[in-house]
């Protein structure tokens, strides 16, 4: 990759994180996601205290990634658009496939460490033997990546609603019911299962618990990658379609 596309992608990653120190950046970005996992883990060794606290460890280590790519990534467009990027990003020549590629390499790497050091503190205070291999790692990094897809494409919906806020919160908590984080998806009713096989984290969480019980997880892998691919194409093709319509219209946003 060249280095304009990486400095795309440091400088709006930057802006968004530069007005807060490192403390503030920690504890914000870092500490209070693990106080949350903590609190589901709690739930979970109480309330079934015979049962293997590695699955909830688990799954709440991988959501730990959706406050970052639903509430900052899924608001990129409307800090852009508030910042007066947009207008220059649709009137330029420049790619939009470019400008949305570079928006999700920074939000998978903090995603990826964050999530691996939840993991990591989980494990050690609950007492659990989760050990961090290539396998794990990789299953990680697709969640990750078919999550921050997800946030992009939920980012999109600033142009046709005025209550992203709304919707962003509305499917945060889609992500914790549906995702298999906190209790089966068995336990669910038959018509609404189906959720659980388009939102992303979820194959990423079964990949990782058949990982650990040494049972054969790259078919889950394979369906977390092909979830975060739809989500992307998606994206390009919306913000192909929003962008072809604000030069219609002459403006951005169909509110």
């Amino acid at each position: 990759m060249s280095n304009s596309f990486w400095i795309l992608s440091w400088l709006p990653f930057k802006s968004e994180n530069s007005i807060s120190s490192f403390k503030e950046y920690f504890l914000l970005e870092v500490v209070s996601p693990i106080f949350n996992l903590s609190f589901f883990v709690l739930i979970a060794s109480f309330t079934r205290p015979n049962s293997d606290l590695n699955t909830w460890v688990i799954g709440n280590s991988f959501l730990l990634s959706a406050n970052l790519s639903l509430f900052r990534v899924g608001s990129i467009m409307v800090k852009e658009r508030y910042n007066g990027r947009l207008e220059t990003l649709i009137a330029s020549p420049s790619s939009t496939f470019r400008f949305i590629l570079a928006n999700t390499i920074f939000p998978v790497i903090v995603s990826t460490i964050t999530t691996i050091f939840g993991l990591q503190i989980s494990s050690y205070f609950f007492s659990q033997s989760i050990h961090l291999s290539f396998s794990l790692f990789l299953i990680i990094i697709s969640s990750m990546f078919s999550s921050v897809c997800f946030g992009l494409f939920l980012s999109n919906l600033a142009f046709i609603t005025d209550s992203l806020n709304f919707l962003l919160n509305l499917f945060y908590y889609i992500l914790l019911m549906f995702s298999g984080a906190n209790f089966p998806i068995s336990q669910l009713p038959h018509y609404l299962r189906f959720i659980n096989d388009i939102i992303p984290l979820s194959h990423g969480i079964t990949s990782a618990k058949l990982y650990l019980s040494n049972s054969n997880f790259k078919y889950q892998l394979f369906l977390e990658l092909l979830v975060g691919i739809f989500y992307l194409n998606l994206t390009i093709f919306f913000s192909f379609f929003l962008e072809k319509k604000a030069r219609q219209i002459g403006k951005l946003g169909s509110f």
